[in-house]
């Protein structure tokens, strides 16, 4: 069963008097209720005023509606069940804060009570929000962010348009401002929107900044023919050998080498400058040939050369040593001469010479002209073979 209470034909002031002050609706029937209980059917006008009701404990949340008028010392309703629409409530005590009022009955006495700064005073009574801003001290940039219609007009006002005057959020960049905590680093990818640092020395950074793969090397000495060999299949084929002592290389077809052994005596006779210091480096001499240290040419003038190969020898000749630069020829340079100077006869002792009192003549090296020496620019070696 749904009970409801309407409020009807009340006098225009005092104390309930009979049953006539308020009604029960049930089932859209009207009840008379006095302070005993229920009356019969009832149908009456609108009121104007409610004193003392009294204890209405029995009504359910949402039950009692009071429309109208003026209502005076309510006591002991249930919570929720009272809605009032319109007309003036007074003789109440003013509301506290904990039960939802602001514990005063005028405005300002309520911003005391909520806690409310003369600051905040002067908002609450600013006449528009040009002066509450004003009361805030905003400035011509705080008022543009206070009005601005968007985050993007805010953003503007403030200078902080991301892409234009700050740096929009971006993980790599969340990632790189965690490094660069020590000199000479450098920063590489781990992973997407992921970096790490790596040393970077100055001889790194003088390696990186170079414009090309030449400069590079020039960085590093490593200029190709002028720091390093270039590339050559002969040089790769010798790279290969060399693995032991006394070996020499030579060829065995076209950019491909080999190994042949070479010990210092071979060593010493292939350094030997032509084939009479060969023979003189193998000790021949001593047996077949003779060879004479190198003697001074006096015109008129003999020698007499001991050859120490026991016999006679079969094959005398003699050869000029230029000592001083003549007839084109060099220092060191050695003419054999064929016949006319001078004169030799070997036995199995010596090697006899007889130098003539003509002067000496030899083919001038670069004409062919033959010209008289100069004696003292040449010497004689004599060569006997047995």
């Amino acid at each position: 069963m749904t009970l409801g209470v309407k409020i009807t034909e009340l006098p225009a002031a005092g104390t309930i008097v009979g049953t006539e002050q308020f009604e029960v609706v049930q089932s859209g029937q009207s009840k008379q209720v006095t302070a005993n209980g229920l009356m019969g059917p009832h149908t009456s006008a609108t009121g104007t005023a409610v004193h003392g009701l009294g204890t209405m404990s029995i009504q359910s949340a949402s039950a009692v509606a009071i429309t109208g008028g003026t209502i005076t010392g309510i006591t002991n309703l249930a919570a929720n069940s009272v809605a009032i629409t319109g007309g003036t409530i007074t003789g109440i005590t003013d509301l506290a804060i904990a039960d939802g009022g602001t514990g005063a009955s005028t405005a300002a006495g309520a911003r005391t009570a909520l806690g409310s700064t003369a600051t905040g005073d002067a908002l609450f009574t600013a006449a528009n929000a040009a002066a509450a801003r004003g009361t805030l001290g905003s400035t011509t940039v705080g008022d543009a962010v206070f009005i601005a219609a968007n985050v993007a007009a805010a953003q503007t006002a403030l200078s902080l348009v991301p892409g234009t005057n700050v740096q929009a959020y971006d993980a790599t960049l969340t990632s790189i401002a965690s490094k660069g905590t020590a000199a000479d680093k450098a920063l590489y990818t781990t992973g997407v929107d992921t970096w790490a640092e790596t040393p970077l020395t100055a001889a790194g950074r003088a390696l990186i900044d170079d414009a090309d793969a030449a400069a590079q090397r020039t960085t590093l000495g490593l200029v190709i023919g002028t720091d390093v060999q270039a590339y050559d299949a002969t040089l790769t084929s010798i790279a290969s050998k060399g693995t032991a002592a006394d070996k020499m290389l030579y060829t065995t077809g076209v950019d491909t080498w080999a190994e042949a052994a070479i010990t210092s005596a071979g060593r010493a006779l292939i350094d030997d400058a032509n084939a009479a210091a060969q023979l003189a480096t193998l000790g021949t001499e001593s047996f077949n040939t003779f060879v004479s240290a190198d003697q001074t040419i006096t015109s008129s003038g003999g020698l007499t050369l001991a050859h120490g190969l026991g016999s006679a020898p079969r094959f005398v000749f003699v050869m000029l040593v230029c000592q001083t630069a003549e007839l084109n020829y060099s220092a060191g340079d050695v003419v054999t001469l064929s016949s006319g100077f001078p004169a030799i006869w070997p036995d199995s002792t010596n090697v006899n010479v007889r130098y003539s009192s003509a002067a000496v003549q030899v083919v001038n090296r670069t004409t062919g002209a033959p010209a008289s020496i100069t004696l003292a620019n040449w010497k004689a070696r004599f060569v006997a073979i047995k």
